[in-house]
């Protein structure tokens, strides 16, 4: 015969009933005082740990946007020029056979001087029909024709503008990180808050059954809990005030989801209220 006991963030603990009201009422004050304090310790350290390593990457960010904004421009780099050496000449005899090579050299070289001339010909030819081409174009602009020409960037305006671009990722990767680090703190107040107000074991306790209603334990707590408690049911902790009113034992849950978890949270049902949601936390 047992039951299930909840309290904290989604937190519970699996107890036997079959003993007193008196020692159940201890172990459950035990395990739920334990089991919270260890969550809130748990999700203290996790978060003080994640803002350390995100302050470490903002640092790590702003350094490397620093460099980029402060760079000085980047002195173009000066080519050597090569010095031509005087190339080496000597007087020698000329015979029949080396006239003959002067001269075989001498119309091969007409014939390279020919083609050159052909070239450059058909060059200006294609350049004089370009030409005729963009005043064609120029005169089709002037009628009203729009003409749009892609602007080519220049190596330094390409690389400018990429430096641009890495300098705003930084910036906006900056500020979600700095935006994160305010959420975590946020939560890091709120847990605090409830660190508080939990740091000492419950004193008096009591549980609710799944409509809502006191089971008053520590007014009986000589009977046999199996005489008081339904078997395989969920109970809520309570803490008992000293005016009699009765609140949850449990955390915020805010201030132990992470962000993520947040982000997809839904709040579950109150089974109190008909199926309608519980008042959404933060």
């Amino acid at each position: 015969m047992f039951i299930k006991v909840a309290y904290g963030y989604k937190q519970g603990h699996v107890f036997n009933i079959n003993c007193q009201t008196g020692p159940l009422i201890d172990a459950i004050k035990k395990q739920a005082y334990a089991d919270i304090a260890a969550l809130m310790t748990q999700k203290q350290n996790q978060f003080i740990k994640e803002i350390e390593d995100i302050t470490k990457n903002i640092e790590g960010k702003q350094k490397k946007l620093n460099r980029l904004e402060n760079n000085a421009p980047v002195e173009e780099e000066k080519v050597p020029v090569a010095v031509e050496r005087p190339a080496y000449s000597r007087r020698r005899r000329v015979g029949k056979e080396e006239k003959k090579k002067e001269t075989a050299e001498i119309e091969e070289a007409k014939k390279i001087e020919e083609a050159k001339k052909l070239e450059e010909a058909k060059k200006l030819e294609e350049a004089k029909k370009e030409a005729e081409k963009a005043k064609s174009k120029k005169e089709e602009t002037k009628k009203g024709k729009k003409v749009e020409e892609a602007k080519e960037l220049t190596p330094e305006e390409a690389k400018q503008q990429k430096i641009n671009a890495l300098k705003e990722d930084l910036r906006r990767q900056i500020s979600d990180l700095s935006a994160r680090v305010e959420k975590i703190n946020e939560k890091l107040h709120l847990l605090a808050s409830f660190q508080e107000k939990y740091q000492n074991p419950p004193g008096d306790v009591d549980v609710l059954d799944p409509t809502g209603n006191r089971k008053f334990l520590n007014q009986r707590l000589d009977d046999q809990a199996i005489t008081l408690l339904n078997n395989k049911t969920v109970y809520q902790l309570v803490i008992v005030e000293p005016d009699s009113n009765v609140n949850p034992y449990e955390i915020d849950g805010f201030c132990i989801r992470t962000i993520e978890e947040d982000a997809n949270y839904v709040e579950e049902p109150d089974p109190k209220s008909k199926g309608k949601a519980k008042p959404k936390k933060k």
